[in-house]
């Protein structure tokens, strides 16, 4: 009985480990790259530290920020991520801005290969020149992002 208890909890989760784990290896090593790149901005300047992945089926899964890092990274292979000018992308769009926040926005990135688009990021706003310090935010020279999402397609 002791046995059938912990089976009927170990399975289950089993299960969705797996479910998650071959949803992300049908990623593409260009989506993979994108969405490494899109991490690495994330990291210093995210609400939280939960990104929201959405996959081709509908599916959606919350992962940390260094967990799906290292993921990411340890998945990649090395040629995929050099001579990306996504980097630039980010932090010369909204840097030089005079504005102070955009609402929803969202960048699409196109493959190289066949130029079809492989992924998008989205979030709920883009407060330009602020940091956050415990409830409070206070001007800097950062870019707050809030309620970060990477849709694949």
């Amino acid at each position: 009985m002791r046995y059938l208890k912990h089976l009927l909890v170990v399975v289950p989760l089993c299960l969705l480990m797996t479910l998650g784990a071959e949803e992300f290896d049908l990623l593409s090593n260009e989506q993979k790259a994108k969405a490494y790149l899109i991490i690495l901005e994330l990291e210093n300047n995210a609400y939280d530290s939960k990104v929201l992945l959405s996959f081709v089926d509908g599916h959606s899964e919350s992962h940390d920020i260094q967990s799906l890092k290292s993921k990411l990274f340890s998945s990649l292979e090395p040629s995929s991520l050099g001579n990306d000018d996504m980097h630039d992308i980010l932090i010369s769009s909204f840097s030089d801005a005079k504005i102070q926040k955009i609402n929803d926005p969202k960048i699409n990135f196109f493959s190289k290969i066949n130029g079809k688009r492989i992924a998008s990021f989205e979030c709920r706003s883009l407060k330009i020149g602020k940091m956050r310090l415990g409830p409070f935010e206070i001007p800097s020279n950062k870019i707050l992002i809030e309620l970060p999402r990477i849709r694949f397609y």
